[in-house]
């Protein structure tokens, strides 16, 4: 037998052996990291109040939405998204009253599950804060009724 044959053939073997004892360590690492992943409890969520606060969701996330002469979001079209939003499947996002010919570019990623690390519904994110030009209890000077 050539000596590169003896070095490739004790390299696979060596590398057998190992890959067992490393995927058992991975393995091993992987329940450890679920085990404190899991121990961490889902965020509470505060709401900074807009959709009540601010006249006819003029404060609310309504990109892509249809819009009324004074760029505040169509009701109906503003409510069918949150409805898609709870209902969470594409069918609901795609019966949501569009402006124009937008559409949304990836509306289940909010509801998908993370892989790596904690899930994003472990972090809190807090609500906004009132400062002088958007105010949570009146809106922008250029929504007010």
């Amino acid at each position: 037998m050539k000596r590169r044959s003896l070095f490739a053939l004790s390299a696979l073997a060596l590398r057998a052996d190992t890959s067992t004892t490393r995927l058992a360590k991975a393995n091993e690492f992987r329940a450890s990291a679920l085990s404190r992943m899991n121990a961490e409890r889902e965020a509470i969520q505060s709401s900074n109040s807009d959709e009540i606060a601010v006249p006819s969701f003029g404060g609310s996330y309504s990109k892509g939405l249809a819009h009324n002469r004074q760029a505040l979001p169509n009701p109906d079209s503003y409510r069918a998204y949150l409805a898609a939003v709870g209902a969470g499947t594409l069918e609901a996002y795609e019966a949501v009253p569009m402006g124009g010919q937008a559409r949304f570019a990836c509306p289940l990623g909010a509801h998908t599950f993370d892989s790596v690390g904690l899930d994003a519904c472990q972090f809190a994110v807090p609500p906004g804060v009132c400062d002088k030009f958007v105010c949570q209890c009146c809106g922008p000077p250029f929504f007010r009724l």
